[in-house]
């Protein structure tokens, strides 16, 4: 049975509207039910299985991933709260098996998971390997989150300005897109101390890498326009000259309503090669 879409795009409409259409649904529902119900059983004995390989079947090992990846890929929409707690195992112990981590945080941050990503994030802070893609993706899907407090918003910050060699590009490039991706959303949060961080990173040696620099204007623009205009830019980057233009208009966050090219998920952020494949049965 159709029921009528939320006016609304608030989490709490969605789940309002998703409570009414199972309801007047029952039969889907039940299907839907009892297909999840079998992923997450898949998922997690294929992890248990996996834990207990001592890698001396590589088949058996393939084969276990590959089940591993085939339910996450759809439990990612069906939802994961009944295996947050593999999930959140392999995140931490096996993130490896993961071909498509930005997905599933982005997934983990829609659905509300927002104590479970600050502890990712926590984690992989505290790696002694480098995974300096695994902290910019998870600081990506901070802004899906369906609410966030002031402490979230000064980490994002934080990441985002931070120019002591602690904080890698990439993650600097994530945080100031999830910035502002989020800064209209929550503009009581903004302090005057972020803005001069801005001004402070725009001005820093050697020059900035072009798309990271982009985004720093395009942070002034939302909250200080006029400051646009106290810094040049390589007027040969096209980049530059468009981000300057937009942010000494404001409200450069409009363009972030837009959906996510599908190139740069694809090519730029998934973490999959071309010849992966998550979409196959396992069987």
């Amino acid at each position: 049975m159709f029921t009528e879409p939320p006016n609304s795009e608030s989490f709490d409409a969605i789940i309002q509207w998703a409570a009414s259409f199972t309801s007047s649904n029952n039969i889907w529902n039940e299907n839907r039910n009892n297909i999840r119900i079998q992923l997450v059983e898949l998922f997690k004995n294929s992890w248990q299985e996996l834990r207990k390989e001592n890698n001396s079947n590589s088949s058996e090992i393939r084969k276990l991933q590959r089940h591993i990846r085939f339910a996450l890929h759809r439990l990612s929409i069906l939802g994961l709260g009944d295996i947050l707690g593999s999930l959140m195992e392999i995140l931490r112990e096996a993130y490896w098996i993961i071909r498509d981590p930005i997905n599933v945080l982005e997934n983990l941050a829609r659905q509300g998971y927002l104590a479970q990503i600050r502890s990712l994030l926590a984690y992989y802070q505290n790696l002694k390997q480098p995974v300096e893609y695994l902290k910019a993706v998870t600081i990506r899907a901070m802004r899906f989150l369906p609410n966030i407090d002031a402490q979230e918003w000064e980490l994002i910050v934080e990441f985002a300005t931070i120019s002591d060699g602690s904080v890698s590009i990439p993650e600097r490039l994530m945080s100031t897109e999830s910035w502002l991706y989020l800064g209209h959303k929550y503009n009581d949060f903004k302090q005057s101390h972020h803005i001069e961080a801005v001004k402070k990173a725009l001005r820093s040696e050697p020059s900035l890498p072009s798309r990271l620099e982009k985004n720093y204007l395009l942070i002034l623009g939302q909250f200080e326009p006029s400051a646009v205009e106290e810094f040049s830019i390589n007027v040969n980057d096209p980049m530059l000259v468009n981000a300057r233009y937009l942010a000494l208009q404001g409200n450069p966050s409009s363009i972030f309503d837009l959906p996510e090219l599908k190139t740069l998920r694809e090519n730029y952020y998934s973490g999959q090669s071309p010849t992966d494949s998550e979409e196959g049965s396992p069987y």
